[in-house]
């Protein structure tokens, strides 16, 4: 619950705090409105419990004669800034023993006057330009202080893993505060091409492997949380031997023939769901948006990025790295020899995951340009539209850029392509109950509901790669790696600024809730259940045509835009997706190995 700070005299917050028993009072911004509140907490020993956000904490707030800690929701903390003017900042604090100084603002008029009362000589330069008064603690007399309980923001920083448990049997060291600072500035070649590979054949080692089965008992997901190495990488045991990783293999040392015995191996071993899994894991880390530019990741991030999913499968599947690794996969070959298969042949391999989805995901918008999906009405209009998209998206006029963002994501193609990325039912995933969004629960949307900037900017840049492939080469047109950037800056401002974009946020408040219903189909010969999609017309890649249906006329047809249904809304917190009906019980932080061992050295 949230009062608003004006209406708290000191008598009014005495009684709300006895209400609530809550030691001392916290505050929060609220985008919704705008301000910053003071924070009724559920639980007085989880202040913080029942809010899904990342809350930095910012410094103190100055009010009925008491300096009381102020947070701010991660995703908004730009709103925090000048030329903002929510927080005042007044002053610093310092405290005995303690080298930080802590900001000291206001947030109602008149709110921090009383420290006008409390004498000082030291001043400081401010983040506006200006210079600020220092108080220290000990010379606030009669000041209540009120210090905060999580300095370090929350989530708090985790604490250690027990030290009688090997961190590589359970999982991984958390990494170093910062990642940053690496040498090797090697970056992958395939993440970014002008050619669209033809679709692959089941070929691949890992098409036939099993499906894993995602746990679905709410009793499970404590015991699977606990497992969760959090062991700093100053306190870290070494890792398994095998999972250091510092030069990728760009070969393949099996032939077709191995590679279908292989096959069959993955399928029979218990390697087998956690492959599957990571695979997902790998490829939704840049279908969310997660990294800074996924069209250019350096190679130590990339090899990190891998194991990190891999384990993170191992640790769902309650496996760890020592049991798989005591069961190699021997491959025996007709001359009688053996090859011998293990983690360092099976990780080069996850990089083809990510130029077969971005491949598909180029043809489904291919498809869904199509006069079928309602972009355009003939095809001249058609390239024409491209084209004018492509020159807009390559301009260096930002409010171009905006333009053409808004009205692609109002476009059926992105639909389609956010189905296809995220939000369809993974069929080799707990019976088609998951998709990749489920896996990443917290990345999808943001608090107040809208699909997140970081999903939109890499959707609509692989949507300009297809748009490209359609007219004819031209070497003025910047590449995935450079565009990525400029429509990121200029989803930053749209973001930042959602009163100015309304159209744009009316789409992505409902583009979340694309949703499928299950069926129930029954035959002559089986029962089956079926899953019929509401709001998409699901593009078949290959053919680039709309799914086939079965209507109500039990008549056999190619969908048409008249069988969609509106997007029904469904509110729920950031961390759940909504329609989900799983959300993935590892989380997809504090679990990496540092970078240190994925770096030449």
């Amino acid at each position: 619950m949230l009062s608003p700070s004006s209406s708290l005299s000191p008598h009014t917050a005495k009684m709300q705090l006895t209400a609530t028993s809550t030691p001392h009072p916290i505050f929060i911004y609220v985008q919704a409105i705008n301000q910053v509140l003071r924070l009724l907490p559920i639980s007085n020993e989880e202040p913080f419990r029942g809010l899904s956000s990342r809350f930095v904490f910012m410094g103190y707030v100055g009010h009925a004669h008491q300096l009381s800690p102020v947070y701010w929701p991660e995703e908004w903390l730009a709103f925090a800034h000048p030329p903002h003017d929510i927080l005042r900042h007044v002053g610093f604090l310092h405290i005995v023993n303690d080298s930080t100084q802590y900001s000291i603002y206001e947030i109602e008029s008149g709110g921090s006057a009383f420290l006008n009362a409390c004498r000082t000589d030291i001043c400081a330069a401010n983040l506006h330009g200006g210079i600020s008064p220092i108080w220290m603690l000990d010379q606030l007399a009669g000041v209540q202080f009120n210090p905060a309980t999580y300095p370090y923001g929350f989530p708090p920083p985790a604490s250690p893993t027990p030290a009688e448990i090997t961190a590589w049997q359970t999982s991984l060291p958390q990494p170093s505060s910062s990642q940053a600072a690496f040498a090797d500035t090697l970056f992958h070649q395939y993440l970014d091409f002008d050619y669209e590979p033809s679709i692959i054949e089941p070929t691949s080692v890992f098409d036939l492997l099993p499906a894993p089965t995602l746990l679905d008992d709410d009793n499970s997901v404590p015991d699977v949380m606990t497992l969760v190495s959090t062991q700093s990488s100053g306190e870290a045991e070494s890792p398994h031997p095998d999972l250091p990783w510092r030069s990728t293999s760009r070969g393949d040392i099996l032939d077709k023939g191995q590679k279908l015995l292989l096959k069959a191996l993955l399928v029979a071993s218990p390697w087998g769901r956690s492959i599957k899994l990571a695979k997902y894991l790998f490829i939704g880390h840049f279908l969310v948006g997660i990294p800074v530019n996924p069209f250019i990741i350096p190679e130590p991030v990339s090899r990190q990025l891998v194991t990190t999913s891999f384990l993170r499968a191992l640790r769902f599947n309650e496996k760890t790295y020592d049991e798989l690794s005591n069961e190699p996969l021997t491959i025996t070959n007709d001359d009688g020899s053996e090859t011998v298969v293990g983690w360092s042949y099976l990780r080069n391999r996850f990089l083809d995951f990510y130029i077969d989805i971005t491949s598909e995901l180029r043809k489904i918008t291919r498809g869904s340009t199509s006069t079928l999906a309602g972009f355009a009405a003939n095809e001249d209009e058609k390239m024409q539209l491209i084209c004018r998209l492509i020159i807009a998206l390559n301009s260096d006029n930002k409010k171009l850029i905006q333009e053409a963002i808004s009205d692609m994501i109002r476009t059926q193609a992105f639909k389609e392509v956010l189905w296809a990325a995220l939000l369809r039912p993974i069929a080799e995933l707990a019976e088609g109950n998951v998709r990749l969004a489920d896996l990443y629960p917290d990345a999808i949307q943001t608090w107040t509901g809208c699909l997140r900037k970081g999903i939109v900017g890499i959707l609509i840049t692989l949507m300009y790669q297809a748009f490209t492939l359609q007219i004819p080469s031209d070497s003025t047109n910047l590449k995935a790696p450079d565009l990525h950037p400029r429509i990121m800056a200029a989803l930053d401002e749209i973001y930042l600024h959602p009163d100015r974009f309304v159209s744009f946020f009316k789409v992505a408040r409902e583009l979340p809730s694309l949703q499928f219903s299950p069926s129930f189909r029954i035959s002559l010969h089986s029962s089956s259940f079926i899953f019929r999609e509401t709001n998409v017309l699901v593009m078949d890649p290959k053919h680039r045509l709309p799914k086939y249906i079965v209507d109500n006329k039990r008549v056999r047809r190619m969908k048409t835009l008249k069988d969609l249904e509106p997007i029904d809304i469904a509110f729920t917190s950031d961390l759940e997706v909504p329609h989900a009906r799983f959300i993935f019980p590892v989380p997809s932080s504090g679990v990496e190995l540092p970078l240190s061992y994925f770096s030449k050295t």
